[in-house]
């Protein structure tokens, strides 16, 4: 077994590429686009994952590359980070607030409606490039019903910050993937199982609007 890579906190701007990357310990995955880029609103297409993490789970190496990343940009001294000024509801003080966006969610907060998400940690990861996906042994996965949302992968990822129109933030870059289990899967399921048979009445039809179409109806 290789010898896990530790990554140090840097307290200066000279940041070294594997002070931010980090291969992941095993997460459930949620909205995979690996093998097709998808383009969201009038973003370019990219590739993606979301990595669902038991909150449980020790994600530390992950936090101390998104924070090195931060560093990179903006320094060590994080009152010198971009932020406002903004009063405190519990003092009622001007105190400064970041704006930076750290790349770490609490599923139960931000996805209480989601199952699959409850006592998550989840964060995000892209890239313009298909990413590198293996299986156990290493052998590359180019069939894709061989991997779901669902599946217990681990990921190779690098930090990085932005600042883009005056939004702050750190997020992370996708490298490859490594199935490492089979789940089950996540959204829909077979849902032929959740009706019985019923008598078609030949006689019954469907009323609807005249100027309805096929889309109105599905």
């Amino acid at each position: 077994m290789s010898e896990k890579k530790v990554l140090q906190i840097v307290t200066g701007r000279k940041i070294e590429f594997d002070d931010k990357k980090v291969t992941t310990c095993t997460f459930r995955l949620s909205y995979p686009h690996l093998f097709k880029a998808k383009a969201y609103k009038n973003n370019a297409p990219k590739f993606s994952l979301s990595m669902l993490f038991n909150k449980s789970d020790d994600i530390s190496q992950i936090k101390i590359a998104a924070h090195n990343a931060a560093v990179e940009k903006w320094g060590a001294d994080k009152k010198q980070w971009p932020s406002k000024k903004v009063r405190s509801s519990k003092t009622g003080l001007i105190v400064s607030k970041t704006l930076v966006v750290m790349p770490f969610y609490d599923g139960d907060i931000e996805q209480p409606d989601k199952p699959e998400y409850e006592g998550t940690i989840y964060l995000n990861a892209s890239c313009n490039k298909p990413p590198v996906i293996v299986d156990q042994g290493r052998q590359q996965i180019v069939d894709e019903t061989k991997l779901k949302a669902g599946d217990y992968v681990r990921a190779s990822i690098v930090a990085f910050a932005y600042d883009i129109e005056g939004a702050f933030g750190v997020s992370f870059a996708l490298l490859g993937v490594q199935k490492v289990r089979t789940g089950e899967a996540l959204g829909g399921g077979n849902a032929l199982k959740d009706f019985d048979e019923l008598e078609v009445d030949e006689d019954d039809e469907i009323e609807v609007d005249g100027d309805a179409t096929e889309s109105d109806l599905f």
